[in-house]
């Protein structure tokens, strides 16, 4: 849902030569660690262990991150075998650096990422055998335009993981695994309630076999909301039910921005969620939830088709959402608001949970929604990439409110509403084998961010006709 009111849009005109310099920098920064890396020994190919709870995304093209967790074994793996800090001992570190340049030349608003970097570092200390103490610090200035340095801005996320296999129950391992605060993206179910959400907050858990049990707490997640729940599933998720307490604390406020008054509005679900992947190149997920106070009720149904060869990379999706009216939390229309909004939010589909919980009290909503990725080397590290989602969803008053509402650059509700996003362009790899990039391309959409990228946020993404010029390195 996007919101009538929002930020200053920043000054329009970023040069090219700001993020030419930059690009400079940032390359001579990427030779100087290849040197040490383009002849290291060919990767291992063993096996690690999944991340715990992992909220990512792992079935589309989109890039993936790493969390702030399991550091060790994340960078044990072969995709991350380039790494300087992945063979240390009781320590192990990385960085991810990138820089970027926007620019509308068909006229139109720059967003609030023009002519940026984002330095994000990870740390970890295990001091034992069972215990990780992680460290993520994610520093950025959105715009060069603002000045020097104003808007430079630094996150800090911290991480204690505790984990115990030394239990045994007939023979067999019990795994005890103890979370918080920083949760990174967290995602319920297939995501019909909460999905690829940056969360604070606190999970435990316990394993046996191929069941398990898990308690979460997430403070602050799409409103100023906290959510408790409790799930039961076998198979890393393939089968999971659960039950969330969702609490909004709602402030009335006068004209003057004074408040008048407090209420605390709780609601119970039930979900029931599963997947099933037919192989390595399809799989289908879906859930179904009962608001249990209320009686209503969503769903969601998800398919998926990828293939990766030496020629191609392609990934197809679809979705279809429905929610009754009345099944979200609020009890009244509001606002949805997004509080860490960094670039990496580009690597999350428009189609979220976040877009119709707002307007779930004064509409029921159904969607579908179709993802298309593509990726084809040409030469000489060159590829061509794109994405496309199209969503098309529908907004009817059941109860017949006689609401009408103005959703800004998307259209209005009741109604019918279709979007259309995309990005195309060329990616360069200068050396085989590493993930350093260059990355040039058009697209119609870019992250939304206030002033600083924690300030709420009700709208995720800016429309607009941008061409887009980033370098990313991982070291």
């Amino acid at each position: 849902m996007s919101a009538s009111s929002q930020c200053p849009r920043p000054r329009p005109a970023v040069r090219w030569t700001v993020s030419a310099a930059w690009t400079g920098a940032m390359v001579i920064a990427v030779s100087l660690t290849c040197a040490g890396t383009v002849l290291a020994a060919p990767p291992s190919t063993a096996s690690t262990p999944a991340i715990y709870s992992d909220g990512r995304d792992h079935f589309n093209l989109l890039d993936r991150r790493l969390v702030n967790r399991q550091l060790f074994e994340q960078l044990q793996r072969p995709e991350q075998w380039y790494r300087i800090g992945r063979n240390w001992d009781n320590v192990a570190f990385a960085v991810n650096g990138s820089t970027g340049s926007q620019q509308t030349p068909f006229g139109g608003e720059q967003s609030r990422f023009h002519g940026w970097y984002l330095l994000d570092s990870y740390a970890a200390l295990r001091p034992f055998a069972g215990f990780d103490a992680n460290l993520n610090l994610l520093m950025l200035n959105p715009s060069a335009s603002d000045g020097f340095r104003v808007s430079s801005q630094i996150n800090a996320g911290v991480a204690l993981h505790y984990r115990n296999s030394d239990i045994y129950i007939a023979g067999r391992p019990l795994q005890v695994d103890i979370l918080g605060s920083d949760l990174g993206l967290v995602t319920y179910g297939q995501g019909l309630l909460l999905e690829q959400w940056p969360i604070e907050g606190e999970m435990v858990g316990v394993a046996f076999d191929d069941f398990y049990l898990r308690h979460s707490f997430a403070g602050r997640g799409i409103f100023n909301d906290d959510m408790i729940t409790l799930a039961a599933g076998w198979l890393d998720g393939q089968l999971e039910l659960f039950a969330t307490h969702w609490l909004i604390d709602h402030r009335r406020y006068s004209a003057a921005g004074v408040e008048i008054g407090q209420e605390n509005w709780p609601s119970w679900y039930l979900n029931v969620s599963g997947f099933f992947e037919l192989d390595e190149m399809a799989r289908v997920s879906a859930e179904y939830s009962r608001k249990v106070d209320t009686g209503k009720n969503a769903a969601l149904a998800r398919a998926d088709l990828m293939s990766k060869t030496s020629w191609f990379e392609v990934h197809g999706g679809y979705q279809f959402r429905y929610y009754q009216q009345g099944f979200g939390p609020a009890r009244e229309l509001m606002n949805a608001t997004s509080i860490f909004n960094t670039p990496y939010a580009e690597d999350r589909y428009v189609t979220n949970a976040f877009e119709y919980l707002g307007l779930s009290s004064e509409f029921e909503q159904w969607s579908h929604s179709v993802m298309l990725e593509t990726t084809v080397p040409v030469a000489f590290g060159l590829s061509v990439f794109g994405a496309q989602e199209y969503w098309v969803r529908f907004l009817d008053d059941r109860q017949g409110s006689a609401i009408q509402l103005h959703l800004p650059d998307e259209g209005t509700a009741p109604g019918r509403i279709r979007q259309y996003y995309y990005s195309a362009g060329l990616r360069f790899h200068p050396w085989r084998q590493l993930p350093h990039r260059l990355q040039l391309f058009i697209t119609n959409k870019q992250v939304s961010s206030r002033d600083m990228v924690t300030d709420p946020n009700s709208r995720r993404f800016d429309p607009g006709d941008y061409i887009v010029l980033e370098l990313e390195a991982e070291l």
